[in-house]
């Protein structure tokens, strides 16, 4: 099972959770750059992170999964790159 973007990722960092997710996943390069979660490859990798997250989390990944959401993926950052996207469309449709 995959999800594309992870939306409900994005979701529980915003309230401070670090996330464990697939290396499918399309958000799983800025997740483990950022230190924001664990990203697995595998069931046995994902049973390793489970353990790890059950015996507590890694110090600082909470913060790093709040900061992550909030730069990135806030309301008002989304919409800023939107804005950008569609001006340089608007302007080189073909660049696109």
């Amino acid at each position: 099972m995959s999800e594309n973007f992870g939306l409900s990722v994005v979701e529980a960092m915003a309230n401070g959770l670090p996330v464990i997710v697939s290396q499918e996943v399309g958000i799983s390069d800025i997740i483990q750059e950022h230190n924001a979660g664990l990203v697995t490859n595998n069931l046995f990798t994902l049973n390793d992170a489970l353990e790890i997250a059950f015996e507590g989390i890694p110090l600082g990944m909470r913060e790093s999964a709040l900061k992550l959401a909030n730069e990135k993926f806030s309301w008002k950052e989304v919409a800023k790159q939107l804005s950008i996207f569609y001006r340089e469309f608007h302007t080189d449709p073909c660049k696109q």
